[in-house]
């Protein structure tokens, strides 16, 4: 499983906004890549030509697609919006692969072969540190010095900073919410609004809205419809939501009223936007059916997000919804009275295609995940599900595919679940739920004491409801151990191939794990909201199981 370092969006956003090259700040050990041969990227400029860089052509910025015009010298110097940082084209040879490197006029440089230097809070300036290669774990040495070259075989490889922390600049564009806010305010950073709502107001498509940290818990109805109240309604696209770098705003939904559903966050249809960083929770539910923290009828990108501790669904795409979560928690979610078998960490039920990755579930009172009834493709990869047992849901870990009383259309979606954890569900962890087809290409998953670890029950077809053993999933390279290994599965043996129960002369027993102490599932996240590290279920040397799993 990679859960490697990346440079989160909020803040190369910040890079965007501000006109600044990620060059003059390593937080996050800035992963330095080249693009190609024709494209700025890793401190070198190159020319946009098939045969190199040594005519007259058109410059982007480093680590983006910002245009910076063109020039028809062969020896030109180009500036971004940030005058301390420039970009060359140099003498190039017609291959573009020596082309002369920029430099920074600050002390925390890179270049296509500089490394930053770490000293701690302040910064990557001086301390010697260790430095590898993007994209490998390859131990380049050490320096002292602020202004390191490394060297690779090719000469071209780009570096990244193998343990630099330091403060990230303060955002100076974009609009400003905090929880001592004032609407009245103009929304800049030292008077900032109070509320998204007369943020989204002001707002414009390419709007990066800051969330400075605290609790924020006094807020108005902004829109309904027949179910729902919406507490915020996210009417316009092209506007990211994103935690002020360092802090994490909590929402607190927990006075809303209940005279409807409630959701927390609704994404209107036709409306595409990101929300990046921050926590929703206390999200109540009365005697309705079921309430939700992000309602989506449009499109959104979620990134290291959490929903906690609610009474509702955590994140919940439907009609028209697409999008994707990324690094993203939902846990503690469970519902009263009928609500509480309506309330999932994570569902797609909706028209549009739905990633979720390296995300996490656990205690939900129905599922952890579950995509009933949706229209297209959905793709689980890298996500992990923990003690779904509340005796008033259903009780599943992955619920992948089916359509309970729904009619199905014609053709029904199959979907993708890959890399994968299910551990203590009290019915299935990975369940086909009735799917009238391939309810999913199933492969890498790992399931450790659930009811059923694999639940392979179809149906017939889309116009014959008849339940039975499936017959067209697809199951390669999982493990599972205690519990149902599997069940309702009449699959053909070309479909069940080296998984840990059908692999000639493979035994499974706790001997073949570091550990299966579950609870590590819930263990922190890395810095960077990448998941943590753990030994549950990962094999132990020597293992038969070698090549299987998660």
């Amino acid at each position: 499983m990679k859960t490697g370092i990346r440079l989160s969006a909020c803040i190369f956003l910040l890079f965007l906004v501000m006109g600044l090259s990620p060059a003059s700040w390593a937080a996050d050990c800035q992963n330095w890549t080249t693009t190609n041969d024709q494209h700025v990227s890793a401190g070198r400029a190159y020319a946009q030509t098939s045969s190199g860089c040594d005519t007259a052509v058109t410059y982007y910025a480093v680590g983006s697609n910002e245009n910076l015009g063109t020039s028809g010298s062969t020896s030109t110097t180009l500036y971004s919006e940030d005058s301390g940082v420039t970009y060359r084209k140099g003498s190039c040879p017609s291959t573009g692969t020596d082309c002369q490197e920029f430099t920074t006029t600050n002390d925390q440089h890179v270049s296509a072969a500089r490394a930053y230097t770490e000293s701690g809070s302040s910064g990557c300036e001086t301390t010697a540190t260790t430095y590898y290669a993007v994209g490998s774990d390859e131990n380049l040495g050490t320096s002292g010095g602020a202004t390191t070259t490394l060297k690779t075989e090719d000469g071209g490889q780009s570096y990244r900073q193998g343990s630099c922390s330091g403060t990230p600049p303060e955002p100076t564009s974009g609009l400003y919410v905090a929880p001592d806010g004032n609407d009245n305010n103009p929304g800049t950073l030292s008077a900032p609004f109070k509320s998204i709502t007369k943020a989204q107001s002001v707002a414009s498509s390419g709007t990066t809205v800051y969330l400075r940290g605290g609790t924020y818990s006094v807020f108005t109805i902004a829109g309904s419809d027949s179910n729902y109240n919406f507490v915020h309604n996210i009417t316009k696209s092209g506007i990211t939501y994103c935690a002020y770098p360092g802090e994490t705003p909590v929402f607190n939904f927990a006075g809303t009223t209940t005279a409807k559903r409630v959701a927390a966050f609704h994404i209107a249809s036709g409306v595409s936007v990101t929300f990046i960083g921050f926590h929703v929770t206390g999200v109540p539910v009365g005697s309705n059916k079921q309430s939700e923290c992000f309602r989506i009828e449009g499109n959104a990108t979620f990134e290291r997000m959490t929903c906690r501790d609610n009474q509702a669904n955590g994140f919940y795409f439907t009609t028209n919804a697409s999008g994707s979560c990324t690094n993203c928690d939902a846990y503690n979610n469970v519902g009263t009275g009928e609500s509480a078998s309506n309330t999932d960490g994570f569902g797609a039920h909706c028209k549009g295609s739905v990633t979720f990755r390296y995300c996490r579930a656990w205690n939900c009172s129905d599922d952890g995940f579950d995509c009933i009834a949706t229209y297209a493709p959905v793709t689980f990869d890298h996500c992990w599900v923990y003690n779904i047992n509340n005796s008033a849901g259903d009780g599943n870990g992955f619920k992948v595919g089916g359509w309970g009383s729904a009619t199905p259309p014609s053709s029904v979606p199959s979907h993708i679940v890959r890399y994968c954890l299910a551990a203590n569900i009290k019915n299935s962890g990975f369940y086909a739920n009735h799917h009238p087809g391939k309810a999913a290409d199933w492969t890498y998953n790992t399931a450790y004491n659930c009811g059923s670890d694999f639940n392979m029950l179809e149906r017939v077809s889309t116009t014959d409801a008849t339940d039975i053993p499936g017959t067209r999933e697809v199951l390669h390279y999982n493990v599972a151990y205690a519990g149902t290994i599997i069940s309702n599965s009449n699959l053909p043996a070309a479909n069940v191939t080296n998984n840990s129960w059908t692999k000639s002369g493979v035994t499974v027993s706790a001997a073949d794990f570091q550990s299966t102490d579950a609870s590590q599932i819930t263990r922190p996240r890395n810095a960077d909201g990448s998941l943590p590290a753990i030994t549950f279920m990962k094999l132990a040397s020597g293992s038969d199981l070698t090549g299987m799993g998660y």
